[in-house]
C-alpha cells in the first residue's frame, strides 16, 4: 500500500463515491452516514484505508465496478455480508484481505504454494495491467474463499 487514501484528494473521493454507487444504488451517496456501516465500514471510511492505502479501494472497485468479470459474485459475496446470520465487515474485509494478501506476496509466506502458478506468472509478467489483472484475481479468490467459510461457519453455528 504504496500510496495512502487521502480524503484531501478529490480523485480518491470519487473513487470512494463510485464503490458507494457500486454497493448501494438505490440509495444517494454520502460522504459520512451510518449507511457505510452497512457495506462494511465506518461512518466516515477515509480511515478504513490506513493499512491498505488506495489499493484497498482500486481492489474493492476493480470487483464491484459494472462490467467487472467478479461482479456478480461479489455482489453475492457483498449480500451475504449483510444478512444478519452471516453478517460481517464487506469493505474492511477487502481492506483486510489486501494487506494480508501484500504481506504474505512480501514475505515468501504459505500463500505462495497455493497460487505459484500464477506468482510465477505475475513475477515475469513486463505489462502492469497483467500483474493488476493477476493480484485482482487472487484478491477475489481469497474473498470468495473468506465468505464461504464464515458463511458456512455462521449457518453451523445457528443450526
Amino acid at each position: 500500500a504504496e500510496i495512502p487514501y487521502s480524503s484531501q484528494n478529490e480523485e480518491h473521493e470519487l473513487l470512494l463515491k463510485r464503490l458507494w454507487t457500486n454497493l448501494k444504488p438505490e440509495e444517494q451517496y454520502a460522504r459520512i452516514t451510518k449507511s457505510w456501516v452497512d457495506i462494511g465500514s465506518k461512518q466516515g471510511p477515509a480511515t478504513d484505508f490506513r493499512g491498505s492505502g488506495l489499493l484497498g479501494l482500486q481492489l474493492l472497485l476493480h470487483i464491484t465496478d459494472e462490467g467487472s468479470v467478479y461482479r456478480d459474485k461479489t455482489l453475492q459475496i457483498y449480500d451475504d455480508s449483510i444478512e444478519e446470520r452471516s453478517w460481517y465487515f464487506f469493505c474492511v474485509t477487502g481492506l483486510n484481505i489486501t494487506q494480508k494478501l501484500l504481506q504474505a506476496l512480501q514475505e515468501n509466506l504459505e500463500i505462495q504454494k497455493i497460487v505459484f502458478p500464477a506468482l510465477i506468472i505475475l513475477q515475469r509478467a513486463k505489462e502492469a495491467d497483467l500483474m493488476m489483472d493477476l493480484f485482482v484475481y487472487m484478491y477475489f479468490l481469497l474473498f470468495e474463499q473468506f465468505n464461504t467459510e464464515w458463511v458456512l461457519q455462521k449457518t453451523c453455528d445457528i443450526m
